[in-house]
């Protein structure tokens, strides 16, 4: 898991607790706004309807990370109803609002972008730990810091 700010990933596990290259697909946030758009990458459109997990993350709001998040999650609730939707801010997590946070399955706050951090989200991501950080975002039913 990378965190140049651009990559999300979206999981399709098909085993118990385990991942393969072939059963992931991984896009850019311009990726999933283009699909929105109607101007879907190859693949991008399948690889949503079949995959049982979101993931996506960012390390801050430029180029307008956060909006495109927000629009995502508002354009696709349909398609993502029945998926989990996780994200992970490598940067302050105050950019989305209570309605775009409700249709997360989880959103953790990690504060950094460095490798020990990117290292606690795959942690987190596959539970090989739990979350346990203070409560100290304005979204305290809803956000999960870790590393503060």
């Amino acid at each position: 898991m990378g965190c140049n700010g651009r990559s999300s990933t979206i999981l399709r596990p098909r085993g118990r607790e385990q991942t393969s290259s072939f059963r992931l697909s991984s896009y850019t946030l311009e990726d999933a706004d283009n699909y929105a758009a109607g101007n879907s990458p190859p693949f991008l459109a399948e690889d949503l309807s079949t995959a049982a997990w979101v993931v996506s993350r960012w390390s801050d709001n430029t180029n307008g990370q956060a909006l495109k998040v927000s629009n995502f999650l508002a354009e696709e609730q349909d398609l993502l109803r029945e998926k989990k939707v996780v994200l992970f801010a490598f940067g302050a997590p105050t950019y989305l609002d209570a309605t775009d946070i409700s249709r997360l399955t989880a959103y953790y706050a990690l504060y950094s972008k460095q490798p020990g951090f990117v290292e606690v989200a795959a942690r987190l991501l596959f539970q090989e730990i739990s979350p346990a950080g203070h409560r100290r975002s304005p979204y305290q039913d809803w956000v999960m810091t870790c590393g503060r």
